[in-house]
């Protein structure tokens, strides 16, 4: 991935800055709204491996040391900043922070999302018992209001690959790929402005990337209102539906199940938002998923 001259830096001074051989990069991107501080501090709990956080802050306006000055600063010395210095939307942001990235790994996290305290100790071991394996998901934990429930994910390759085909089971902030693969595929596609996670999955997929899933909740997803999962709903359907009509037609067959996972994913595009999460806590809950 190339860089560009389209952000500023607003990094930690030279003897702050992580090593190069650190093993994981969290990449982060970010308008700097108030959740943001409570992601970062998530992830500097119990966290015993080399590693940086990359964050892109996507608003100009935005002072990046106002909005840090509530991370300590033995962890603020992990934050490598890079401020666009336009509105460039989450997609390109993510790519502008992959060109930044200097770990092995990536792991992702939305502003809004928390991790689990020892994740990247737990990824990183993962990762390193299975060297065919070049994306790495966990189960999530889902709040949304007064709901506290579980999205779990499937285990082996092959079931991840079956559901993938049919709708998006796996949650981004609970996605760790090693970098060499993401950066295979080019990264993320900026023409979905939404979806972006889903297109890529399934993109990574025709790739012939190995995944692996573990019924671990290394990651909390918040979906209260007003979140951008949330208040986005729609237009992350549409995308989707556009991301999974993409992927079958690189590879139609006209069979009933590719016909029938293009409806679904019309309906779940119409559905009002009350029915798409019902439906959502409905599922996990029917899956032993309660929190």
């Amino acid at each position: 991935m190339e860089r560009t001259d389209q952000y500023l830096a607003v990094e930690p001074t030279a003897t702050q800055r992580p090593s190069r051989c650190c093993r994981v990069s969290v990449l982060l991107a970010s308008l700097g709204r108030p959740s943001l501080l409570t992601a970062l501090n998530s992830i500097f709990e119990n966290q015993d491996i080399p590693y940086e956080v990359v964050l892109i802050l996507d608003d100009p306006d935005v002072s990046a040391e106002q909005l840090l000055g509530g991370v300590l600063p033995q962890h603020r010395s992990r934050i490598r900043v890079f401020q666009n210095a336009e509105n460039l939307g989450l997609t390109r942001s993510l790519n502008r922070g992959l060109a930044e990235c200097q770990g092995d790994i990536v792991a992702r996290l939305d502003d809004d999302d928390r991790f689990a305290p020892n994740r990247l100790q737990r990824v990183v071991e993962l990762f390193d018992a299975h060297p065919e394996v070049d994306v790495v998901l966990s189960d999530t934990r889902v709040v949304d209001g007064e709901r506290h429930y579980r999205l779990t994910v499937p285990h082996r390759h092959d079931e991840i690959q079956a559901a993938l085909q049919r709708r998006n089971v796996l949650v981004h902030s609970a996605f760790n790929i090693r970098r060499s693969a993401l950066e295979r595929v080019g990264g993320y596609n900026d023409a979905f402005r939404y979806a972006q996670d889903y297109e890529l999955y399934l993109r990574l997929l025709r790739a012939g990337i190995r995944f692996m899933g573990v019924n671990e909740a290394l990651a909390e997803r918040n979906e209260e209102e007003g979140t951008i999962t949330v208040s986005r709903r729609q237009h992350q359907a549409l995308f989707s539906l556009s991301a999974l009509c993409l992927h079958h037609a690189s590879a139609w067959r006209g069979d009933g199940e590719q016909i029938q996972a293009i409806c679904v994913a019309f309906a779940r595009f119409v559905a009002p938002k009350s029915l798409r999460r019902g439906v959502r806590w409905f599922r996990a809950v029917s899956k032993g998923g309660r929190a």
